[in-house]
């Protein structure tokens, strides 16, 4: 198997893995921080047939923007981005 055929089997496996949870989004926090926004929230995926907690995790994104159009996004977890 090359490094392209297993790359091309996990990203197969986890698209099929997410067809059989939900996800959703809480607690949504936004900041301002050296002219860029940063936005925390946890992501909670849910396996659809019985709603228990498959994954949880904090995820940060900070974007940076440029005359009001987001020139950059960089995608963290959540305590990895500093205030």
């Amino acid at each position: 198997m090359t490094p392209e055929d297993l790359e091309q089997a996990v990203d197969g496996d986890v698209y099929e893995l997410r067809r059989h949870w939900n996800q959703e989004e809480v607690g949504r926090e936004f900041e301002e921080s050296g002219g860029d926004v940063i936005a925390r929230t946890r992501e909670i995926a849910r396996w659809r047939e019985t709603g228990e907690v498959a994954y949880q995790q904090d995820i940060a994104v900070r974007l940076t923007l440029d005359d009001e159009k987001i020139v950059k996004v960089v995608v963290m977890p959540g305590e990895g981005v500093p205030s």
